[in-house]
């Protein structure tokens, strides 16, 4: 059990890192998204992302690393995704931006 515990703790860590490597790597392009102009709002089984591009994929991962949803916008103003989450907090990449969001 307690190596358990640690590789989950391990895989959150490393989690965090390529999060704040990601951003910081992005931060600095302007081909990419604009984080400035990137919203993303979860609320009630609906996650709604503005200020991207068409066709950019948007990835949600627990934090576990593990992928629990995938898609592409379709409209540059705003696109809303119907996706139930659970308790916890999940990893949104949206092209090379990385957010967090909580889900009480």
């Amino acid at each position: 059990m307690r190596q358990y515990i640690r590789h989950i703790i391990s895989v959150a860590v490393v989690m965090c890192l390529t999060t704040s490597s990601i951003t910081a790597n992005a931060a600095g392009r302007d081909d990419e998204v604009r984080e400035a102009d990137l919203v993303v709002n979860y609320d009630s089984g609906r996650l709604t992302v503005k200020g991207v591009e068409e066709n950019t994929r948007v990835e949600v991962t627990n934090m576990l690393g593990v992928k629990v949803f995938t898609a592409i916008t379709t409209n540059q103003d705003k696109t809303d995704f119907n996706i139930f989450l659970r308790k916890g907090i999940y990893i949104v990449r949206i092209g090379a931006e990385v957010k967090r969001i909580v889900v009480k």
